[in-house]
This record gives C-alpha cells, sequence and structure tokens, in this order.
C-alpha cells in the first residue's frame, strides 16, 4: 500500500490504497505530492497509535490517580504496546484507534456527560473504520460486554442514558454506513479500481483461507483445466499470468473449494488441537493477562466472573476463528488489545469504588516490570532480524533487542536494484514481502520512482490500475508475459521450478531457469528460451 499511494513504482502517488478507505489515500497521496521526502504513510499510523495510546492512557489515570492505575498504565505502555511500533501494520492501528474511541464513548454514556468524550470518541472510531473498517466486528463482542456490565450495575437508572446509547449507537452505524456508500461510490465510478477490487476479492478467498492437497479436487480441478501445477502455482502467490487466472477460474475454484469445505469440516477436537499449538504462551499479551488475574485474585474476587467472562470470550473467539482459518497474528493482536485494556479499565473501575491496600504488592510489580524492561535497552547485535522477527507471533525479548544493522538488512539487493535502471526485477511474493517488510526500516523515505523498476511477480497489487498502467508502458497484459522480455529478472528463492514447470505447460516455445546471482540470500534468475536442449 505504501508504495502504491507513495507513487515509488511510477512517480504518480494514487489514492487507491487497497485496503484502507479512499479517503485516507487522498490524504496520503496529497501530502506525498507536496513533500514526497517524508514517509507519510508510516508516520501517519505512528500518530494514529500515539495518540490512541495517550487517549487510553488519559482514561485510566482519569479514573482515579493511584499507584494502582499507575502501574496499569506502566503494564500498558511499557510492554503491551511495543508491538504497535515494532510491527506496525495497519489492521493492528485500526484496532488501537477503535479501542480507545470505543472506551471515551462508554465513559460519556454511563460516566461524564462532558461532550468532550462524545466527539473525540467518535472521531477515533471514525479513524479506525477509515483504516480498516471490518475491524469492528472483532471489537465489537467485548464492547457488548463492558456496556452489559454498566447497563446492569446502572439498571436502577437506566433510563437516564437511554438517549445517549441511541445517540451513540446511530453515530456509529451511521461513520460505518457512511464510509461503506462513499467508497462503494468511487469504486462503482472508477471501472478499473472496481475490477481490481473484484478479482483481489476472489484471490484472497482462495490464498487467505486454508486449502486442501489438490488430489482431494483432483476431479473437479481437471473439469475446468486445472492442473496440480497450476492449483500450487496460484496458491503459492504466483497467479501473475492473468490472462489465464481470471476473474472466471478464479471464480470456478472458489466453488470447488467452497463445497469441499462444507463436506470436510475440521473436527472440533482437531481445531482445539491448533489452538493449544500456537504457543500463546509466548505471547507478551497473554502474561499481561495473566498479571490481571492475579490483580483480580488477590482484590476483587467478587468480580472475578467478569475476567473469566472475558478470558472465556476471546477463547471462543479464537477458536471460531481457527475453525473457519481465519485466525492471524494481526487479529489476535486486535481482539488481545480489546481484552487487555477492558480488564484494565474494569479493574481500574473496580478499585475507585473500594479502598484496598495495594501499595506493597503494587511496588513489588513496578520493581519487576522495571527489571524486566532493561535488557531491551542493550541492543543485540549478534541477532540476525529476519530469523528474529519474521514470525510475528514469536514475541521472545530478544526480538524487542534486535538492530537493523547494516549486516541484517537488504540493503544491497536494494543497490542491484536501483544501480541497474535498464533492467526489470520481478519480486517473488513469497520470498520478498515478509523479509523485506520486516527488514525495511519503517521511517526510511520511499522516495517516488525507487521502485520503478521493480513488481511483485504477483500479489495482492495484482490487477491493481497503478500495476495495470505500468505493465501497460510495457506492452504486456501481465508479469507472467514480462518475464519473455530480455532485461527482466526474477528474484525467487523458493518456487522457481514451479514457475517453469507452469510457463512451460501454458506455452509452445519451453524455457528454462538461468542462474544469475545471490544477494543477501536472494536468487536472481534470468528465464531463457531451452531450445536446443
Amino acid at each position: 500500500m505504501e508504495l502504491i499511494v507513495s507513487g515509488a513504482y511510477n512517480n504518480q502517488p494514487s489514492p487507491e490504497i487497497m485496503f484502507m478507505h479512499i479517503f485516507v489515500g487522498y490524504v496520503l497521496s496529497f501530502l506525498y505530492e507536496i513533500y514526497a521526502h517524508i514517509n507519510w504513510y508510516s508516520l501517519f499510523q505512528i500518530v494514529i497509535i500515539f495518540f490512541s495510546l495517550s487517549a487510553i492512557s488519559y482514561i485510566f489515570l482519569s479514573q482515579k490517580k493511584t499507584l494502582l492505575t499507575i502501574t496499569f498504565d506502566i503494564l500498558f505502555l511499557s510492554f503491551v504496546s511495543a508491538d504497535l511500533y515494532l510491527l506496525m501494520q495497519f489492521t493492528k492501528t485500526a484496532g488501537i484507534a477503535i479501542i480507545a474511541g470505543g472506551l471515551l464513548l462508554i465513559i460519556y454514556i454511563f460516566e461524564k456527560a462532558n461532550k468532550k468524550y462524545f466527539f473525540l470518541g467518535l472521531m477515533f472510531l471514525e479513524i479506525g473504520l477509515l483504516i480498516r473498517q471490518y475491524t469492528l466486528y472483532i471489537t465489537l463482542p467485548f464492547f457488548f460486554l463492558i456496556i452489559l456490565f454498566y447497563i446492569y450495575r446502572y439498571r436502577m437508572k437506566i433510563k437516564k442514558n437511554l438517549l445517549k446509547i441511541f445517540i451513540c449507537c446511530i453515530s456509529v452505524l451511521g461513520c460505518f454506513i457512511g464510509n461503506t456508500i462513499t467508497e462503494k461510490m468511487y469504486v462503482n465510478s472508477h471501472s478499473d479500481y472496481s475490477e481490481y477490487k473484484e478479482y483481489n476479492q476472489l484471490r484472497a478467498q482462495l490464498v487467505d483461507y486454508p486449502h486442501p492437497d489438490y488430489y482431494a479436487i483432483k476431479e473437479e480441478c481437471q473439469k475446468i483445466g486445472i492442473t496440480e501445477i497450476d492449483y500450487l502455482t496460484f496458491l503459492h502467490w504466483n497467479f501473475g499470468d492473468t490472462s489465464y487466472f481470471s476473474k472466471e477460474k478464479l471464480k470456478d475454484l472458489n466453488q470447488i473449494l467452497e463445497k469441499y469445505h462444507s463436506e470436510h469440516r475440521t473436527g472440533y477436537k482437531d481445531t482445539l488441537i491448533k489452538l493449544l499449538d500456537r504457543n500463546y504462551m509466548n505471547y507478551i499479551f497473554v502474561w499481561t493477562i495473566i498479571i490481571i488475574d492475579i490483580l483480580f485474585l488477590l482484590y476483587q474476587r467478587k468480580m472475578l466472573f467478569i475476567y473469566l467472562i472475558y478470558i472465556l470470550g476471546f477463547v471462543s473467539l479464537f477458536y471460531v476463528l481457527l475453525y473457519r482459518g481465519r485466525l492471524v497474528y494481526r487479529i489476535e493482536s486486535v481482539i488481545l488489545f480489546t481484552v487487555i485494556t477492558h480488564l484494565i479499565y474494569l479493574m481500574i473501575y473496580f478499585a475507585k469504588k473500594q479502598n484496598k491496600d495495594y501499595k506493597s504488592f503494587l511496588l513489588t510489580l513496578l520493581s519487576m516490570m522495571v527489571l524486566l524492561r532493561i535488557p531491551l535497552y542493550y541492543q543485540n547485535d549478534s541477532s540476525s532480524v529476519f530469523d528474529i522477527m519474521y514470525y510475528a507471533n514469536d514475541n521472545s525479548l530478544s526480538k524487542y533487542r534486535t538492530t537493523f544493522n547494516k549486516e541484517n538488512n537488504q540493503h544491497n539487493l536494494f543497490n542491484e536494484i536501483i544501480g541497474h535502471r535498464d533492467n526489470i526485477y520481478l519480486l517473488g511474493f513469497q520470498t520478498t514481502v515478509q523479509s523485506i517488510y520486516l527488514n525495511y526500516n519503517i521511517l526510511d523515505i520511499v522516495e517516488p520512482n525507487i521502485f520503478t523498476n521493480s513488481l511483485f511477480l504477483s500479489g495482492a497489487d495484482t490487477k491493481h490500475p497503478t500495476v495495470v498502467k505500468i505493465l501497460e508502458n510495457q506492452n504486456v497484459e501481465d508479469t507472467f508475459a514480462l518475464l519473455n522480455h530480455e532485461n527482466v529478472y526474477l528474484i525467487e528463492n523458493y518456487y522457481i521450478d514451479e514457475i517453469i514447470s507452469f510457463i512451460n505447460q501454458r506455452s509452445d516455445t519451453k524455457k528454462k531457469k538461468v542462474f544469475i546471482k545471490e544477494i543477501d540470500g536472494y536468487q536472481i534468475w534470468k528465464i531463457v528460451s531451452a531450445k536446443g536442449e
């Protein structure tokens, strides 16, 4: 998205930011057009994260400034929120903004009548919806829980709050519907972007969900002309031959997979085993919930059932998402952020109503947190960024101590691409997207035209209007056709043989791979005619 909105491909910043609302795309592309030497995409997310965390911190401390609230605030800001900055991802950014906005609206309804809470809450929530609207779905169940708690708590006075509940619900619904309508209006009025959106949705339905072995659906696939190589090529994110992998082909394949999944449901026991295998005890979020559990046991035993309801809620939601094949780290993060902020808020709320001696325990807890935090300030120069950070859900302390030094960065690969402007480099998605993203300093400026001679062989931007225009300038319809050009090279570590087999299935002229060089662990290939062999 950053490459598209910044104009890094073609020096033309595009507002069509793919997964965010078009309004965000217009704002960012406008900023890039005014001054392109600032990484506005990353700065935008940093600002949203900072103010969202500040709002949540204010909510905690405004309840009652005690050692308890300070302890929770330090726990939240020092440990829980670190992941937002370290592994910045727009779904998580949207989630923290929605969480901040939702809590401000709840305070407006049940705690304080000051309208600033309403307007600030609605602003944060709208920003979160603009960044990633569906994030609201995974936070909403827990907001229902906290609203039900308040309704029960103030059941004798609830009539006084009905109007505010109605206003907030209508406002949130209005934001949601308004965003949906304006986005659809733009998409429908831009046929090229509409074409991309439709294709990308079909693509996501295939590669973003679990899929069966080819031989389990071989008979159905053969009826629509899909071989095993075709099937694997698509699932391994090498679907750049859009003349073959057309919308119609993707729709047919989707129908086959839907039929298979409806007939072969994952067993409840198997899903539970998969859930237990995800090593949640490595998650800093989970340890934070355990600390909150200890505090509930020590000081709020009567309200422990609320804690247990939240735990049951997020475990059940994890289970359902895993059962459907949609449990990924960014979604886990948003759910756990929501649970933690709500539990901390409720813990502070209960403490506000009772006088308890927290001092000795909390001072001990604060001391432990300070001691745990000290190692994070000593950078670990010997660790490989790639090895430590590739798996997002590995929350070992070594991740937070990793240094982004030259030995760990793919600077030689970038220099190779930028230094040979006459060549075009097609990037294997599985080979490059995760590693380059995790190793690329988010504050580095993505200069206009910096990637003018490189494209993903296929990926989330396949069929995007920006990519289509670049291919049109090369007089080809897709990236696979571009592979035939003399000055085009492929960067691919895993599926080069599979790609060659796919090409040879579709071409009268057989092709072969020629190894050119390896840079920073990335293998560069040239695909040439196999004539004479």
